[in-house]
């Protein structure tokens, strides 16, 4: 990899640009808010079991509550949440 990436696809993406940004490239901002949004972005809006008898079209907001998301971004890319601090803690020294 020659400079910092426009995409980020796989967890070795994420450690290059680290490596970059480190040794003096930049993007230091970018990859810190990137390093978050994978932080924030673990829950997704499921159904509360209050709420399961419902019908769809009586269905309100409240009727869901946060769940984590098995399928979010950071638990895809292998990701744990202490790895993305070490990285972002790492990005705050640079």
């Amino acid at each position: 990899m020659i400079g910092f990436p426009t995409q980020f696809k796989t967890k070795q993406d994420y450690l290059n640009a680290y490596e970059y940004v480190v040794n003096g490239g930049e993007g230091k901002n970018l990859l810190a808010a990137r390093l978050r949004w994978l932080k924030e972005t673990t829950t997704a809006q499921g159904l509360k079991a209050s709420s399961w008898s419902k019908r769809a079209e009586k269905q309100q907001q409240y009727d869901y509550e946060p769940v984590v998301d098995v399928n979010c971004e950071m638990l895809r890319l292998g990701f744990s949440v202490d790895e993305i601090n070490e990285l972002i803690g790492g990005l705050e020294h640079v």
